[in-house]
């Protein structure tokens, strides 16, 4: 009895994994729009030298920012502190609205 619940702790729900692999693949896919800007943008003669533009840094921040209020808003719901959990989904919710409006 106690192999099979052993062997059942050691699986990853098929949902979590299916999760986990979008992240990734999201983050990759960043990473290489990122790259290919940076390559793109590049002057030929000396590649090191580029400027991202600043709305890249601020919509970097603002989703970090959002991520953070989204992970609070879900330790404070399993808290059962509705109030703050209220403020933060509310605060997620126009950070990541800001983060659109930066993409345009």
């Amino acid at each position: 009895m106690s192999q099979v619940l052993q062997n059942r702790r050691s699986v990853i729900h098929p949902y979590k994994f299916n999760m986990w692999l979008a992240i990734v693949a999201m983050v990759m896919m960043f990473a290489a729009f990122t790259s290919a800007y940076v390559v793109k943008k590049a002057d030929v003669s000396n590649w090191l030298v580029f400027e991202l533009p600043v709305m890249f840094s601020y919509s970097a921040v603002i989703i970090v920012i959002s991520s953070i209020c989204m992970q609070l808003a879900y330790i404070t719901f399993r808290r059962n502190r509705i109030g703050l959990h209220r403020l933060f989904m509310v605060a997620t919710f126009f950070l990541g609205a800001t983060f659109l409006v930066l993409q345009v």
